[in-house]
């Protein structure tokens, strides 16, 4: 069925309303006090001031925070890629059976909330956890390591967290890019990992921005699992906000650290983006 451009408009329009009343009304609204002078205990008022913007930079707590979520951030990103990569193509090089359990194992997590998933990493990391229960096992430790409360192990549960996600989007990727220029490369004499860096990997270019794309904003907006995992020992952004609007009443405060984050996100997501897609036009370049 044939519709008419009349007809294509106005579904398009459908989802654009939708998503403007039901995500960028609100947002915008909530930004707003990002601008507003304090009434004291945090309360906002109609006055403009780009103080709360400047507390966050001064202020070494607040500072430290937004540089320790963007840090965390874009390691658990950076660590998801090259864990997705290597799952995707796993998945891509099997055969149609095994493919099938591959892709419900990447998917299972999914359906596992992450608070639980995060209260497997306490039972994991814990004092008491397995991991010091091996160590201490082994022979290794002498006494129990302090692995919960740390960035590095907040970097881990996100990056379990992330990482189906990354792994679908880039096997999307590798589905459609298909195995004939790399089995042209080794047929060549190129050994299969270089065939896959220098052949398969520069044309993923899409797959690539927006798997890094939704994994670095779904890690730096994290909430649960910092809380579980790190706790007050590893503050970040999205607890920080939280605590600002149902603790401290502080409205502004919360704004502007939201503001400032989707600022932050959107400027590393655009430099990511224009990395990953100049490679790929430059080996469409050399290919031609």
């Amino acid at each position: 069925m044939n519709l008419s451009p009349r007809s294509t408009r106005l579904l398009a329009a459908i989802p654009i309303l939708v998503v403007g009343l039901g995500l960028l009304v609100p947002l915008a609204f909530f930004l707003r006090f990002a601008f507003a002078e304090s009434a004291g205990a945090g309360v906002p008022t109609s006055g403009f001031t780009l103080s709360n913007f400047g507390e966050l930079f001064t202020r070494d707590y607040y500072r430290d925070t937004l540089t320790r979520t963007f840090a965390i951030g874009i390691g658990s990103t950076l660590f998801t890629l090259v864990l997705g990569l290597a799952v995707a193509q796993l998945i891509v090089s099997v055969g149609p059976r095994l493919k099938a359990a591959l892709i419900i194992m990447t998917v299972f997590p999914m359906f596992v909330g992450t608070v639980v998933r995060a209260v497997g990493w306490l039972a994991l990391f814990g004092y008491d956890g397995v991991l010091n229960a091996l160590l201490l096992g082994a022979g290794l430790i002498d006494t129990p390591m302090m692995v919960l409360k740390t960035p590095a192990a907040v970097a881990v549960a996100i990056t379990s967290v992330e990482l189906p996600i990354m792994v679908l989007t880039l096997y999307s990727g590798l589905q459609l890019i298909g195995t004939e220029t790399t089995l042209a490369a080794q047929s060549l004499g190129a050994k299969p990992i270089r065939a896959f860096i220098e052949v398969t990997l520069p044309q993923m270019g899409p797959a690539l921005v927006t798997g890094g794309s939704l994994v670095l904003v779904d890690s730096v907006n994290a909430y649960a699992t910092p809380v579980l995992v790190g706790g007050s020992q590893v503050p970040m952004i999205a607890p920080e906000i939280y605590d600002s609007v149902t603790r401290t009443n502080d409205w502004a405060l919360a704004g502007a650290f939201a503001g400032v984050t989707m600022v932050i996100s959107l400027a590393l997501i655009g430099i990511y983006s224009a990395i990953m897609l100049r490679s790929q036009r430059r080996w469409r370049e050399v290919a031609q």
